[in-house]
């Protein structure tokens, strides 16, 4: 017979992962990329995989360093949402952004040379539009503080700012892009 401690381990398991189930965010979404990948072995699926887990953990940490009073006010939302502490957050953190991007990323060595130069750009902004069509759908705009719930008065991004973020998304999904081209290049 279990215990109350782990029957409360359990529930808080499954409520992280019922939270993750739930949520409108863009990380589920770049993380079934990652799973499609891993499910196929399509090279274009991997690349697909890399555009959009780079996105997720490089907007999620820019927000983190760059604007900590926004960052602060999502995740005490998560963190009531789900019921989990700051430890279980941070572990969270590193399992739903930093492990699939790991992941993505040690397997680059296996699809990157299968892709033209043509295919890596068609993918790449096919992933960059299917983020923005996520923002749209979810936040109805490059606002997505929608999307997480973060309350409109909490929300201290200006339109200008948002556009920066938009900029770099871009560059997260055509960075192999981008690194292709130099190579013919030079």
């Amino acid at each position: 017979m279990q215990s109350k401690d782990a029957d409360a381990c359990g529930a808080n398991n499954l409520s992280v992962l019922s939270s993750i189930y739930h949520t409108k965010g863009f990380t589920k979404y770049a993380i079934y990329t990652a799973i499609a990948y891993g499910v196929t072995r399509n090279p274009k699926a991997g690349l697909l995989a890399l555009n959009c887990n780079t996105a997720a953990f490089v907007v999620f940490n820019y927000i983190r360093f760059f604007n900590p009073e926004l960052f602060g006010v999502y995740k005490e939302s998560v963190k009531k949402k789900s019921n989990v502490g700051e430890l279980t957050f941070q572990a969270g953190d590193l399992a739903v952004h930093v492990l699939p991007l790991c992941m993505v990323v040690a397997s680059r060595k296996n699809w990157y040379s299968k892709l033209s130069l043509r295919s890596t750009v068609a993918v790449s902004i096919g992933s960059y539009l299917y983020q923005l069509a996520w923002a749209y759908h979810y936040a109805n705009g490059i606002n997505v503080c929608k999307a997480y719930d973060v309350p409109e008065d909490y929300n201290n991004i200006s339109r200008a700012q948002w556009k920066r973020i938009w900029f770099l998304v871009f560059l997260c999904h055509n960075i192999t892009s981008i690194q292709k081209t130099v190579r013919r290049l030079t």
